[in-house]
């Protein structure tokens, strides 16, 4: 007896989504046919009676998405909905313009997946909105020998579709490198990966975002000085706030934020913009406007100190460094969560 299961599934936000979790259910042995539907959030399983409910919420799990089981029915082999060209793929007589029993069923699905292409699913790093996939997405399309591409951001993960005879692995993750992130083909029966990829995550964000803000907190003190001159190093810093936020700033600007930079080079490249773009173009912009006022008033005044005991005006490096820091705070607090 096969076995009709109902879902409703939350977290899917385009086609991509529809096919990802098509795909994944699809692998699991005993299902037969799959069928998504993205505007009412819906889905219908049709799996033989071994397979159990929780296997299915696994495998929609894994794909990235949530789901719940609304129903479960039992139907004949007979009523197993069949793709309309299933038949045009196979020269044996028999098979075609009938129903096969369940078990005929999921070998020629099994056997049109595998001689049509050869799949592989991608763990990526370095997205950091939708436009990111979007990037990812096309790049890989544009390939010969890529059948089809889809990218979950939230999961961060891809699979691919591709002719094993025209393109490689090592090609593909080296394009998805070229687009400015980072692939690798991860065991999807290894259950401790995404944990590790996820503390490593963790731990690089951290990291950055510290070595952000101990840079950031003088500047943040600078700024402080100017209202509250009674402070210790009131009267004497100012003269040097700027040459000592232009070293500070430097490396948060274009080490530590060097990330912004490769993303927007990337999404340049396939003539679009990202949030990558919007960080970098807004603090660039602090930057190199502080950094021009700073040098035109060093060759004025042939001092890169400010004179009679003042600031030299005009300097927004704090501005730059700030938010580079808050952007890497929210990465890092969103990893977390």
């Amino acid at each position: 007896m096969i076995k009709k299961i109902l879902l409703e599934i939350s977290g899917m936000h385009c086609d991509a989504c529809v096919q990802i979790i098509k795909e994944e259910l699809e692998e699991v042995k005993g299902i037969f046919h799959v069928e998504i539907d993205l505007n009412t959030n819906s889905g219908i399983v049709y799996a033989d009676e071994v397979v159990y409910p929780d296997v299915i919420l696994e495998a929609v799990d894994k794909a990235g998405y949530r789901a719940k089981i609304t129903g479960i029915t039992n139907i004949k082999d007979d009523e197993i909905p069949i793709k309309a060209n299933l038949n045009q793929n196979f020269e044996n007589s028999e098979l075609k313009g009938c129903l096969v029993a369940s078990d005929a069923v999921e070998d020629i699905l099994k056997k049109e997946r595998i001689n049509a292409n050869s799949r592989i699913s991608l763990s990526l790093s370095g997205m950091h909105c939708t436009s990111c996939a979007a990037i990812i997405e096309k790049s890989l399309r544009k390939l010969p020998g890529i059948k089809t591409a889809n990218v979950n951001f939230a999961a961060e993960k891809a699979i691919v579709l591709y002719d094993s005879k025209q393109i490689n692995i090592e090609k593909i993750i080296n394009t998805i490198k070229g687009a400015g992130y980072k692939a690798e083909v991860f065991n999807e029966l290894d259950r401790e990966f995404e944990s590790r990829k996820r503390e490593k995550e963790i731990a690089d964000y951290r990291i950055r975002f510290l070595a952000s803000l101990i840079l950031s907190l003088p500047m943040l003190y600078f700024m402080l000085l100017d209202f509250f001159k009674w402070l210790p190093g009131g009267l004497l810093l100012p003269p040097y706030f700027g040459i000592i936020s232009l070293i500070l700033a430097t490396p948060v600007q274009f080490v530590i934020g060097a990330g912004f930079y490769k993303g927007t080079w990337a999404s340049l490249r396939m003539k679009t913009f990202n949030m990558d773009s919007l960080i970098a173009i807004g603090t660039s912009v602090a930057y190199f406007y502080s950094l021009a006022n700073f040098l035109t008033y060093a060759a004025s005044n042939n001092s890169v100190f400010g004179l009679m005991g003042g600031k030299i005006p005009e300097l927004y490096f704090e501005t730059s460094a700030f938010l580079i820091t808050f952007v890497l705070l929210g990465k890092w607090l969103e990893t977390k969560a």
